[in-house]
């Protein structure tokens, strides 16, 4: 059964949302059926210094730690529960051997299918959106 990594506390509040989400698709496929979740949570203030001082390679080596350590604990694939730290999924899939789930390019695939001809994403102060454009 697959197993999900999640890298949370990217803000609580998107980690307990995601979780939620993840555990009714899971109950709706079986009534007393839970998520298999692995989750590795951070405390955000870490990766918002990075982000305010521009270090991407900062950012990084906190995710890929988490990240690496969601895949020693046998997740089958991650997910990162913000769409702050998205970014730094393809690089994160090239340095390990599960896949990364974007939930930037989850969600456009997602509605592609209904030719919407502009879409924008939340923002916040971090993430400015110019890394999401499509």
């Amino acid at each position: 059964m697959e197993q999900i990594g999640l890298i949370g506390g990217v803000s609580w509040v998107s980690t307990m949302e995601y979780y939620r989400r993840l555990n009714l698709i899971a109950q709706a496929a079986g009534r007393h059926s839970s998520a298999k979740i692995i989750m590795h949570s951070l405390n955000f203030c870490e990766i918002l210094k990075f982000q305010q001082e521009g270090d991407e390679e900062g950012e990084f080596q906190i995710l890929i730690q988490a990240a690496t350590e969601l895949e020693r604990s046998g997740a089958t694939k991650l997910l990162i529960c913000s769409n702050t730290t998205s970014n730094t999924c393809d690089r994160l899939e090239s340095q390990l051997s599960i896949p990364v789930i974007n939930i930037i390019d989850a969600t456009v695939s997602a509605i592609q299918p209904f030719r919407v001809q502009a879409y924008w994403f939340v923002r916040n102060e971090v993430c400015d959106g110019t890394r999401f454009l499509y």
